[in-house]
């Protein structure tokens, strides 16, 4: 309840105490709003362990999987974010918060095209995507341009590949 109205130190405390009386009682589902208050709090690390135990009581709940996945994208630890993810997607095909996650870790990393395929997932998933996953998305497809071959006209060997706004001269490239 207290996750739900943005009280996150409230909730982590209920949590933690509900644990100290009942060890090893709580269910799945309080494990990751535990560990989502935790998120809130920067508490990355634990937040990732609460998700774990969610994840170890109900292997296949595509929830544990993706909030874990955004505590590791605030961890840098993209190897065991993506792999989240992707469980999410294998147990859910249209779980949207791991597209939005993909999305996000590789908008982190500079990675254009695949951060459009996972927002653009997303998307089409949604009747109202979020505002700034659209903006990203016309930002982004203003990035992705199918590469132009011009070749000179005069039949020499030398090609140029228009990438953006910069063209590489063949040699380059090592062509």
């Amino acid at each position: 309840l207290y996750n739900a109205v943005g009280e996150f130190a409230l909730g982590e405390a209920d949590y933690a105490t509900a644990y100290e009386l009942q060890p090893g009682e709580l269910n799945p589902y309080a494990y990751v709003e535990w560990g989502i208050a935790l998120h809130q709090l920067s508490d990355y690390e634990q937040a990732i362990a609460r998700h774990t135990q969610a994840i170890e009581l109900a292997p296949d709940y595509e929830r544990a999987f993706y909030e874990r996945g955004f505590a590791y994208i605030e961890t840098v630890d993209f190897t065991a974010a993506t792999a989240d993810f992707e469980r999410a997607l294998e147990i859910n095909p249209d779980s949207i918060w791991s597209f939005v996650g993909l999305g996000n870790m590789y908008y982190q990393q500079g990675y254009v095209e695949n951060t459009l395929q996972a927002y653009q997932n997303y998307a089409s998933r949604v009747e109202q995507p979020m505002d700034y996953v659209v903006e990203r998305i016309a930002e982004l497809e203003g990035l992705v341009t199918v590469p132009e071959l011009d070749c000179d006209p005069t039949g020499s060997a030398d090609t140029y590949i228009t990438i953006g706004t910069v063209a590489l001269e063949g040699d380059s490239l090592g062509v």
